[in-house]
């Protein structure tokens, strides 16, 4: 969710003194308006076109012996050593450029160089970080596994904002002040030293479908439309945060005043939410109201949208750039964006990313996917390059 070489990440663009320009990325033709008081970079069509081949799997029936209870964080370096992090098992193992374990780093426990809820990782100047809300902490491990330093976090777990957000050399975790009226949700920004700053995460568009809340003794359910348009961010490092809704291809880049300082306005068909869709993603709501007609909702229903949302994740590689999981109607592709908002290249060949970071380093990405025949997790490494 970095003492901090991060000015060379900065979404900044240099072209204040111009009122437009146009320029081609492969098939990708894009404009850049600087003439107001944020700069906008329009594109149209698709970047040059990369195509990502599989590896090695590593996980369930496709990859061996090693089984995985729940993967939640995974890392590449630039050598291709592979970092896992399986939270159910409580385990952060390491595997080689070719998937071969090399060791577990640290194991169970509550002293030095242990954890008991590891939950994301990432690379802090060449050291592993390791959130674990369990002791709750967050702790460094150099290369070779050893025990660095710990800092103390709020023990707080749950949904998808509670990792660490790689902004590298370094990273951000989220973290949370009580404010007049609530609580306000901050990014922490971390260097070898320890935390730094904060920095505000955006407000929630109001306009956004809520999800059902459903009392039933003994607890609470909650239930999301699959299908409706949601709200993504994540910090960029500098005091600037990319924020997005996920119903159309426009993504804002924050200073660290809330103001707009660009929007990049993507290429991107819908795709139509199919009876299928619509029958799959109600799936679990319709089981829970068949099982428990009694329980108290806050509304009985779902709205079903006409088409799915075009972006489903945000993260930065390994370089700082961009990169933009978009559904189609062509299909998943990954946009990737430099430091200045222009388009380099769009990805076929990559799975969905399911709401877990995907870790990206030059022409190796890797990602959490299903096992075809066991539908447990496993972690597929592919090789990213031009066709």
């Amino acid at each position: 969710m970095r003492a901090l070489r991060l000015t060379r990440m900065a979404l900044i663009p240099l072209l204040v003194a111009c009122t437009e320009q146009a320029g081609s990325a492969g098939d990708a033709t894009f404009s850049v308006d600087s003439s107001g008081a944020f700069t906008v970079i329009t594109v149209r069509g698709r970047a040059e076109s990369w195509q990502a081949t599989p590896l090695y799997t590593i996980g369930a029936t496709e990859g061996g012996a090693i089984e995985f209870g729940s993967v939640r964080s995974v890392l590449l370096d630039s050598a291709g050593v592979l970092i896992v992090v399986d939270s159910r098992n409580k385990t952060v193992n390491e595997f080689d450029s070719t998937g071969a374990l090399v060791r577990q780093i640290g194991r169970d426990g509550s002293g030095p160089g242990e954890y008991r809820q590891p939950y994301s990782v990432a690379w802090l100047d060449g050291n592993l970080a390791l959130l674990d809300p369990g002791n709750p902490r967050l702790a460094v491990f150099d290369r070779a596994g050893k025990w660095v330093t710990s800092w103390p976090v709020q023990p707080v777990t749950g949904g998808q904002v509670i990792r660490l957000y790689r902004t590298p050399p370094a990273f951000a975790a989220f973290a949370f002040r009580r404010a007049e009226g609530g609580s306000q949700n901050l990014y922490v920004r971390y260097a070898l030293d320890g935390p730094q700053d904060t920095l505000a995460m955006a407000e929630r568009p109001a306009d956004l479908e809520l999800g059902i809340e459903c009392q039933i003794p003994g607890g609470i359910s909650f239930f999301s439309n699959p299908f409706a348009a949601s709200f993504l961010q994540i910090p960029l490092g500098g005091g600037r945060r990319a924020i997005a809704k996920t119903d159309a291809y426009r993504i804002v880049i924050l200073g660290r005043g809330s103001d707009t300082t660009l929007v990049i306005a993507g290429d991107a068909t819908p795709a139509s939410v199919t009876d299928d869709d619509w029958r799959t993603g109600m799936a679990d709501w319709e089981k829970f109201r068949g099982q428990s007609p009694t329980a108290k909702c806050s509304r009985t229903s779902f709205t079903r949208p006409e088409v799915k949302p075009v972006l489903n994740w945000l993260f930065l590689d390994g370089e700082g750039r961009l990169w933009v999981e978009v559904e189609s109607s062509e299909g998943i592709r990954y946009d990737v964006f430099d430091a200045a908002g222009r388009p380099v290249a769009s990805v076929d060949g990559l799975p969905r990313s399911e709401g877990i970071d995907p870790s990206v380093t030059g022409r190796r990405a890797a990602f959490v996917v299903r096992d075809s025949v066991t539908d447990v997790a496993a972690v597929r490494v592919f090789r990213i390059g031009p066709r």
